[in-house]
């Protein structure tokens, strides 16, 4: 039984991988002396110098700590969505004024750009570019749900922090993500909306194996599932139509197979189990393979925009008795 873990982790880890020689290209050493390899917003940060939105600081350091303004956020974001919407002209007295005044035409809350940026109201804004006027625990929400933000201790609006200030590097990487599932801002009502759970997601229910699922309805026609028999274990991949690649599996195993393989498999994949029914034992686990061509920016955006939906979709497991 041995021989098949290591077969199954195999296959698992090789499901729809595209790309065996085109990695993603990542530079060996950060520009900025303050932001190292290790740094947790070093990719976010190396994206957003790379696509032009925000800048280093003369003495080579990035201060990714530093607590950033409304007109900064909403410049960064602007740029990152739209770059030639605002001419450079170094000229403009004060330089965020085009920003601002941009941000509101659109009929975001811009209500007081000089001042710093608390999560909540980044969460406004950000709901506010997708074309949404929420308040701001309506925003928050969204963004959770979305899988744009965050909270600090768990993943729901009291620990979402709303009142704390928010850094560049916790800006650059709001920005990042938002600019994987979008490429345009949008205007807003002035009527205030209501947010519903319901407006984003439908339910997966799968009759054969007796789960369900929240899927996000930007998905629709974007993947299908595709069952695998791998020895007495079936595996189901949920697969982005575009790329071929695989977002998310779920595993049905019984429970004797699954407590057989359960440490070969977690010492090669990560593999979580999410529920248990009878006899059978529910494995999630997301792949460690690029799943799309790192060439194609369209295929990219298209997949990492998907995948950022993963971790909520895997919450929302639930067993089914259909």
């Amino acid at each position: 039984m041995k021989s098949l873990g290591k077969a199954l982790a195999v296959t698992l880890l090789t499901i729809c991988y595209i790309g065996t020689n085109s990695g993603v290209s990542i530079a060996d050493e950060t520009p900025f002396k303050d932001v190292l390899s290790n740094h947790w917003g070093y990719s976010h940060i190396q994206w957003a110098v790379e696509q032009d939105v925000v800048e280093g600081y003369p003495d080579g350091t990035f201060k990714p700590k530093r607590t950033v303004t409304q007109s900064e956020f909403l410049t960064m974001l602007i740029r990152a969505a739209n770059p030639k919407v605002i001419p450079d002209d170094s000229s403009t007295t004060p330089w965020e004024e085009p920003y601002i005044t941009y941000a509101r035409n659109l009929g975001w809350k811009a209500t007081s750009p000089k001042k710093k940026l608390t999560r909540g109201l980044a969460a406004q804004l950000l709901a506010n570019a997708t074309g949404k006027n929420y308040d701001l625990k309506d925003s928050i929400q969204y963004m959770l749900d979305l899988g744009l933000a965050q909270g600090i201790s768990g993943n729901n609006i009291e620990s979402y922090q709303a009142n704390q200030e928010i850094t560049r590097a916790e800006a650059v990487a709001l920005i990042e993500r938002f600019s994987m599932k979008y490429n345009e801002l949008h205007n807003v009502s002035p009527s205030l909306e209501i947010y519903s759970h319901a407006d984003l997601f439908h339910k997966y229910t799968n009759s054969t194996y007796h789960f369900r699922l929240e899927i996000p309805k930007s998905w629709d026609t974007r993947y299908e599932v595709r069952d695998q028999s791998v020895g007495n274990s079936h595996h189901l991949n949920f697969v982005n139509t575009m790329t071929q690649g695989t977002l998310f599996t779920i595993s049905v195993w019984s429970k004797s197979d699954w407590a057989e393989q359960e440490e070969e498999i977690k010492g090669q994949i990560p593999a979580v189990q999410v529920g248990e029914r009878g006899n059978q034992v529910y494995v999630f686990h997301t792949p460690t393979d690029v799943q799309y061509d790192p060439s194609n920016d369209n295929a990219k955006n298209e997949y990492q925009g998907m995948f950022l939906d993963v971790q909520n979709i895997k919450s929302s497991f639930q067993i089914s008795d259909k």
